[in-house]
């Protein structure tokens, strides 16, 4: 590995990952490198908590994804799209059932449709979810979007400037997506997920159930501070399954980016068709220039001959980042048990881009 930053001129010293792992007071770090849109190697470091040395990570260790969910979550209401069961430009409250998105001054405007929920722009509020230790009761989707208390521990999901004006990053606009899925399948989130999206995209160490069954418990990574210190609980429940809940490994990560790599290439039929995977990757608004664009559920940068997508993800004690860049079939997911550790994702995207020659990066 080496530091984001090289002096020129200089011996610049290379560092091994497990020191940098100790320096920024990270216990687990779990890696799947694309190549060639494939697979190309996996692999865990350290242990799932400071406190459990003794638990080794490898490639089935799961961490929380954090909004690495919202890239999931789009592909499963893209499906939903398919199918005609829903419409990405028409107002979503044509379709929810079980509570309806208030109407205001600015709904009278425009409106709250699926293509603005997932790109961010359907001027919603409530970005992101803290999640709730160790509850000894969970709130439903509605209690989260209505803000009902003592039940949600956040304020409730509303339109707080006009849709399709802006962009302004709202983990609530996902969960009215969530309530979306359920209200259109009849089935829970979790549930439906699972059969239409986890399993065809061969995720098969994935879940968005959030009481992780014995298996998966035993399997999980353990949160950690900026300190090092263990998350209350080991780690939070996110009943905002769409934008926040995903518990995954790296290496389902890159098979889903794999499985749209494949879809965008014509190689594999049968999920999401091609038009709309193309969809999901293309500029829906801009962001402060024009090297950064936000798709349906990811996030877009670089030229139209380098471009990439991706998404990262931070729940308390948890930080990811996944990215792939289509024209050159290479591409990446890091998964840390520490919300602090940015800069050593930094510092191993560096690593991985100096080794697979990644242009411009």
């Amino acid at each position: 590995m080496r530091h984001a930053i090289t002096i020129a001129d200089e011996k610049n010293e290379k560092m091994n990952i497990a020191q940098r792992m100790e320096f920024y007071k990270t216990s687990a770090v779990s890696i799947a490198i694309i190549n060639d849109g494939k697979l190309a190697w996996a692999k865990g470091y350290g242990s799932i908590s400071f406190d459990s040395q003794d638990k080794k990570v490898d490639t089935r260790t799961l961490f929380q994804a954090g909004s690495i969910s919202k890239s999931i979550t789009a592909m499963g209401a893209l499906l939903l799209v398919q199918q005609g069961k829903l419409s990405l430009d028409k107002d979503v409250n044509n379709y929810l059932k079980s509570w309806k998105v208030p109407e205001n001054e600015f709904t009278k405007i425009e409106k709250v449709t699926l293509r603005r929920l997932l790109s961010h722009s359907a001027g919603t509020s409530v970005s992101g979810f803290p999640g709730y230790p160790v509850p000894d009761y969970i709130p439903t989707t509605v209690e989260i979007l209505k803000g009902e208390k003592p039940s949600a521990n956040t304020d409730p999901v509303q339109v707080i400037q006009i849709p399709g004006k802006n962009f302004s990053y709202s983990g609530g606009g996902t969960t009215i997506v969530q309530l979306l899925i359920e209200d259109v399948t009849g089935e829970k989130f979790d549930t439906w997920m699972h059969k239409n999206i986890l399993v065809p995209f061969g995720m098969t160490s994935s879940t968005f159930n959030q009481i992780l069954s014995k298996e998966y418990s035993e399997r999980a990574a353990w949160g950690h501070n900026e300190t090092g210190k263990q998350v209350c609980g080991k780690w939070h429940i996110h009943p905002e399954m769409a934008p926040a809940g995903l518990w995954t490994t790296p290496t389902d990560l890159a098979q889903f980016l794999i499985t749209i790599l494949n879809i965008l290439h014509g190689k594999q039929n049968g999920l999401i068709n091609q038009e709309l995977v193309k969809e999901a990757i293309k500029q829906q608004i801009v962001l402060d220039n024009e090297t950064n664009k936000v798709g349906l559920g990811f996030f877009l940068s670089g030229s139209e001959q380098n471009i990439s997508f991706g998404h990262g993800g931070c729940n308390e004690g948890f930080l990811s980042n996944m990215k792939v860049y289509p024209e050159i079939g290479k591409g990446w997911v890091i998964m840390t048990n520490n919300h602090n550790a940015g800069e050593l994702i930094n510092e191993i995207e560096f690593s991985i881009a100096d080794t697979y020659k990644i242009p411009g990066f």
